[in-house]
């Protein structure tokens, strides 16, 4: 968390619409041509740094059997930054989009410990 409170990006210079749970689990994909036809899980999106979603998708839990796969599992961080920048986004700041992925670990280490801490008794909450 200290390393995260050090080197935290300033604010963007836009507000986004963020998902907050952008990954495959979430993503709706039709069976003709493999087109996106929907985002599921709303509940947990807000005003933000787009880069958040981006680096949400990059974690490892995403990738299940294909940790080479740094997009969510089924591609590259390159392809995802690319496919972004021509379907209407921005140049990415890489950098940007890898602290949102070290602060995406801190969370899921923090959500997986308080999973566990229902079963374990681990004294967390």
């Amino acid at each position: 968390f200290e390393y995260l409170g050090r080197t935290a990006p300033p604010p963007p210079e836009q507000l986004s619409i963020v998902h907050g749970d952008f990954r495959n689990g979430n993503l709706m994909v039709g069976s003709d041509h493999g087109e996106l036809v929907g985002v599921l899980d709303w509940e947990m999106c807000h005003l933000g740094d787009g880069d958040e979603d981006l680096g949400w998708m990059c974690l490892m839990p995403w990738r299940y059997r294909h940790p080479e796969s740094e997009a969510g599992g089924f591609g590259s961080r390159r392809a995802l930054f690319e496919g972004y920048r021509e379907a209407g986004g921005r140049q990415l700041d890489t950098s940007r989009v890898r602290w949102w992925e070290v602060l995406g670990c801190a969370k899921w280490a923090v959500i997986a410990m308080s999973m566990g801490d229902k079963d374990e008794g681990l004294g967390l909450g």
